[in-house]
């Protein structure tokens, strides 16, 4: 009878090894799904900033620092204010090439700079041919992405880019 209760106590205190060698794993494996599902959630968001930033500019008569600050006051989840930014480029084809007519960069954002300028028009429409005199509005939004694994001198911040072509 001692004979089984010793056997018992063996297999509890490995039971107990065994936990101490999983757990860290474990737990670094949910931690990752957490931050790649916060990672997510973040770009859905910041892509649908850009559709409705690029719907409100081209359907209604506010300018472009009302729908800016609008669009950021109902992304509450997000910190746009700290680690976004968003741009409302006008672009028109002219003798035969698109060409910028204006950029308006929000106020409150923190400063990170457009991926659209005249050298990148090209690629920023994929294809897209404008008629000669036409104009098409771009709503671009970017945020820095603050993961749950950054080192202590700030690390690896990914910026999310979102653009809606209207």
């Amino acid at each position: 009878m001692e004979l089984r209760a010793d056997a018992r106590r063996k297999q509890a205190g490995q039971s107990v090894v065994e936990l101490a060698f999983v757990l860290p794993l474990l737990v670094l494996f949910i931690l990752g799904v957490a931050d790649l599902s916060r990672a997510i959630h973040a770009y859905n968001a910041i892509v649908n900033l850009s559709r409705e930033g690029a719907n409100l500019a081209a359907r209604t008569t506010m300018d472009a620092a009302t729908i800016m600050n609008t669009l950021a006051a109902g992304a509450l989840p997000l910190a746009m204010d700290k680690n976004g930014m968003m741009y409302l480029t006008e672009v028109e084809e002219l003798s035969g090439s698109p060409a910028i007519r204006s950029q308006v960069g929000w106020t409150g954002g923190s400063g990170l700079q457009s991926r659209i300028d005249n050298q990148t028009l090209t690629d920023t429409f994929g294809g897209i041919e404008l008629e000669p005199g036409r104009k098409v509005l771009v709503f671009e939004v970017l945020y820095r992405y603050d993961s749950l694994f950054k080192s202590g001198d700030g690390g690896f911040a990914p910026v999310l880019h979102s653009k809606t072509i209207f």
